[in-house]
């Protein structure tokens, strides 16, 4: 199957690259994978990269211009097989071939054909280029299938429609028999019984022992269309007592064969085959089959493509919604909260993630909150936040004792949480009028206090173990928030960043950030790390979920 390509066009010139899913750079610099030459292009402009779920994100990278799709700027957009985007003068165009074999008819797909050997000396190969013209004719008569086939909207419909065509009709003649099977590899030997996909007896009435299980098809000609990949032709009008074995009807009539290849995908080749009685036209018909099975390959790409935007539409609709309803369970802190400045950054590596943040006002005064991060990333590990995020707020609203707390949790997990996931977690209290913290780190990384002047600190030590079903006696710790102090808690997605190089960002690295910069507001602090995050990176997408929570005493 060729690979997804990405045509770019520039005032009539165009150029084409092959796309790698890991990501393909965009951007002025020579050293980009695409490398676009135009004054509203930046250096590095944008990426495009395959997600898990299968589909070609193309995400802005801070570009001074933006990235369009339809007439709208994007950040990161799915884009879909044929889409456009527009950076500066260039459009840039994804073409990818999505190719699979269609499922048997379920009326034949328990079927079998009986394949024998035969004297196939009249067998002809159909030329390409032969300078032929359908007659008026045969014209309408392929008119009439393309009419017919362009109304097929099931792909499981494709092929017995195409057979009926071939089959049905008195342009076809009586005991005319159409169907269409899959032929192994070339290469591998051809078994005496072949999968039928679909068939389509004539109008002429027969004997009831008339069927699949008893249509004689000649060696020769699947093997000549197999090595040619061409349309085959074979007759026995010369000898009609000769029992070339080629039809369900009568052997002692002169009858013709007409074979031609509708497309090879997965090693297996779908093959038009048709037995009639033989014309004087053969030729010409050999043109026709060859034509017709053309139009039906043609149509089987429009209906796989037309189910797999159908799909996309569907996933992408999906995605957005469940990323909505996730991001409500991460608070704005929109308002003020009293004696404390907070601020949250969350970005799910998909369209949503395995992160946990959230703020709760305790009737006491105090502010509880809580920053984990599910193992693993995408829809399951966002359905285990979710479940995350309800036990904790349920417990909370009981009993504000966090061994306790967690306790609870553990249990809850225990029951819905796969053998093979686990969950880490900071869960705090804080008491806004004394900076009094109290805390539970269950396994997650180990946050930092900054202080405005004097530097940044660890909170704690790694104690307690992750949250993943086992019992076990979690051990609540406390510290005092001095005036003008911040908390600052983050998830792996920020200390294992990997560079291009490989390397790790870890912890150290933003401490020494944190001291040099010296932020005063938790804002300040959160884009710092959000921002330093992302340039260590650098060209590589995002691995991991990132959160990055600030809590700063403002006494």
């Amino acid at each position: 199957m060729p690979k997804p390509t990405l045509t770019v066009t520039r005032r009539g010139e165009t150029a084409q690259i092959t796309l790698d899913p890991k990501g393909t750079i965009i951007g002025r610099t020579p050293s980009c994978d695409v490398f676009l030459d135009g004054p509203q292009v930046s250096r590095r402009h944008a990426r495009i990269f395959r997600d898990p779920f299968g589909r070609w994100i193309v995400e802005d990278l801070g570009s001074t211009n933006g990235v369009r799709i339809g007439g709208k700027r994007v950040t990161a957009h799915a884009m879909l097989p044929g889409q456009t985007l527009y950076i500066g003068a260039f459009s840039l165009s994804l073409e990818e071939e999505y190719d699979r074999p269609i499922a048997a008819d379920s009326t034949a797909s328990s079927a079998r054909t009986n394949v024998y050997e035969s004297a196939d000396a009249n067998v002809m190969l159909g030329a390409e280029g032969s300078g032929r013209s359908l007659s008026h004719e045969r014209l309408r008569q392929l008119n009439t299938v393309i009419d017919r086939l362009a109304l097929v909207t099931d792909e499981a419909e494709l092929y017995p429609e195409a057979c009926r065509c071939l089959a049905d009709g008195p342009q076809n003649g009586p005991q005319t028999f159409a169907t269409v099977l899959r032929l192994p590899a070339d290469g591998e030997g051809m078994p005496g019984s072949l999968q039928i996909l679909s068939y389509q007896l004539g109008s002429e009435e027969v004997d009831d022992d008339v069927g699949p299980a008893n249509l004689h098809l000649s060696r020769g000609v699947l093997e000549a269309v197999r090595l040619s990949e061409g349309p085959v032709m074979a007759a026995n009008a010369e000898d009609s007592e000769q029992d070339l074995q080629l039809t369900v009807f009568d052997n002692r009539r002169p009858r013709s064969v007409f074979a031609s290849p509708i497309t090879n995908v997965a090693s297996k080749m779908d093959v038009l085959y048709i037995d009639s009685p033989f014309g004087a036209d053969g030729e010409e018909k050999l043109d026709l089959v060859r034509a017709i099975a053309r139009e039906v390959d043609s149509a089987r790409k429009g209906l796989l493509l037309s189910n797999v935007l159908a799909e996309r539409h569907a996933l992408d609709g999906e995605l957005d919604r469940a990323r909505a309803i996730q991001s409500k369970l991460t608070p704005k802190l929109t308002d003020k909260l009293p004696g404390v400045d907070a601020v949250v950054h969350y970005e799910p590596a998909m369209w949503v993630g395995g992160d946990y943040c959230d703020i709760l006002p305790l009737s006491d005064g105090r502010l509880a909150f809580a920053v984990g991060d599910v193992s693993g990333n995408g829809l399951h590990a966002a359905l285990v936040m979710m479940s995350l995020h309800a036990s904790i707020r349920t417990a909370l609203s009981f009993c504000t004792e966090l061994w306790k707390v967690l306790a609870h949790v553990n249990e809850h997990l225990d029951q819905h949480l796969p053998q093979d996931m686990f969950a880490t977690l900071v869960l705090g209290l804080f008491e806004p009028s004394t900076g009094h913290l109290e805390y539970v780190n269950a396994g997650h990384i180990v946050p930092t206090i900054v202080h405005p002047s004097s530097g940044a600190r660890p909170l704690g030590e790694p104690r307690n173990p992750p949250l993943c079903g086992i019992h076990h006696d979690y051990k609540t710790e406390s510290e005092v928030l001095e005036p003008g102090e911040t908390l600052l808690v983050v998830t792996d997605g920020v200390v294992e960043a990997k560079s291009a190089e490989g390397e790790e960002m870890g912890m150290s690295f933003l401490t020494r950030l944190v001291e040099e910069r010296k932020p005063q507001t938790s804002r300040r602090l959160v884009d710092l790390v959000v921002e330093a995050t992302s340039e260590f990176r650098g060209h590589l997408p995002q691995q991991d979920d990132v959160t990055v929570f600030a809590l700063r005493n403002d006494g």
